[in-house]
């Protein structure tokens, strides 16, 4: 006989899932149509899922939508972090946890919650009407590559206020993740997702406000257990941007990439568009070394500057050593090379590494700079007095 156990704390639940909705759950996971229903009284106020077990011991837990799915709060992906904590606490050796969703007619078909089923499959997680939802090529991401390249498509390539950002980075994969409500629960799929997929270690850098100080225990515990790494907190301000604190001999490299992802909205170089992120640095147009040995600067103020968004540019090794060394800088908003540099040959390599490259990408991305009558500029919604200031320090610096 197939049980099929309710949470009787969660009367919306009970209230959306009619005898043959259930019936047809049941149908579809043991094709049989035959069952009892009892109540759990520990069951989870919040989560919308229902747990069905067979004599032989197997177990299946079922993640159910909402059938008003109208905002991003109420989205299938708010609902499943909790299913998928008792699914992971359940003990028992023969374990499955699906989704069902109800009207699915009707169900949300934005780019966002494909990419959610997306990473449902990727999971392991069944989608068991899946075919009524009438949407097609969607399939498990196979590597990082794949799920960052279609968020980037899901966003717009614009996404300056995405939720949670994920990079490759040189030794490790961050992933940057606020920590209240509907971000918490797309932070720690995305963890899992990212794992999964990923043969780098995870670092997982929670972005709390004043709404949250860290990511639910027990999804915690859960990302912790799958071998996912917690790095320091990161703490926004009333603006958006992390927070500086002031380390002793530390860049602060998270708040610091945090602050670009926020401000160019991906982690892509700014001159030449090259999006192999290990490839590419969080570049200081005031270089740390500069900030650190100023002694008109006070601890406070170094780490400002150590961490401003306004104070670098993502870019790739090549165009990160070359304004390192001053052989391009800006004069304003306009990007230069340096007079020094004499050679013909030189100057063609130096103008077709940014000019040739930049050309192959869409003048809206608004991650890269931009060619206006043959020069390259800084953008104007990314171009103001405070980087201004942090500009000509460099150019007096180089010139």
């Amino acid at each position: 006989m197939i049980k099929v156990i309710f949470s009787s704390n969660n009367k919306s639940l009970v209230k959306d899932l009619s005898n043959e909705i259930i019936s047809d759950v049941v149908f579809k996971i043991f094709g049989v149509n035959i069952f009892t229903i009892e109540n759990d009284s520990k069951g989870g106020r919040n989560g919308r899922f229902i747990k069905l077990m067979n004599d032989d011991g197997e177990v299946h837990y079922i993640c159910f939508s909402n059938p008003n799915n109208n905002s991003r709060n109420s989205h299938l992906m708010q609902f499943v972090a909790p299913a998928y904590v008792r699914f992971h606490k359940d003990t028992a050796i023969n374990k499955k946890l699906h989704i069902y969703i109800i009207k699915p007619d009707l169900n949300d078909k934005t780019d966002y919650i494909k990419m959610f089923y997306r990473c449902f499959l990727t999971l392991d997680i069944d989608i068991l009407n899946f075919k009524q939802i009438n949407i097609s090529n969607i399939t498990s991401f196979v590597n990082y590559d794949d799920f960052k390249n279609y968020r980037n498509e899901t966003s717009g390539r614009n996404a300056h206020n995405n939720q949670t950002y994920f990079t490759n980075d040189e030794e490790q994969i961050s992933l940057y993740g606020k920590t209240f409500g509907a971000n918490a629960m797309e932070s720690f799929i995305f963890g899992l997702v990212l794992r999964k997929i990923s043969e780098k270690n995870v670092v997982f850098y929670e972005v709390v406000d004043n709404k949250s100080k860290n990511i639910p225990k027990e999804q915690k515990n859960i990302l912790t257990n799958n071998g996912i790494v917690f790095g320091d907190k990161i703490k926004l301000l009333p603006n958006g941007y992390a927070k500086s604190v002031h380390k002793t001999g530390s860049r602060n490299t998270p708040n610091f990439h945090y602050n670009l992802l926020q401000k160019f909205g991906e982690k892509r170089c700014y001159l030449c568009g090259c999006s192999i992120e290990h490839l590419v640095i969080g570049s200081h147009i005031e270089r740390i070394t500069d900030i650190d040995n100023n002694k008109n600067y006070i601890d406070e103020e170094k780490a400002r500057r150590a961490t401003d968004g306004d104070n670098g540019f993502w870019l790739c090794a090549n165009h990160d050593k070359m304004f390192e060394f001053g052989i391009i800088y800006f004069e304003e908003n306009l990007l230069k090379i340096n007079l020094s540099v004499t050679d013909k040959l030189e100057k063609i390599f130096i103008n077709d590494s940014i000019f040739n490259a930049n050309i192959n990408f869409n003048s809206n991305l608004s991650s890269v700079g931009m060619i206006d009558s043959n020069n390259f500029k800084i953008k104007t919604q990314h171009f103001n007095s405070n980087m201004k200031n942090y500009i000509y320090k460099h150019k007096n610096r180089v010139t």
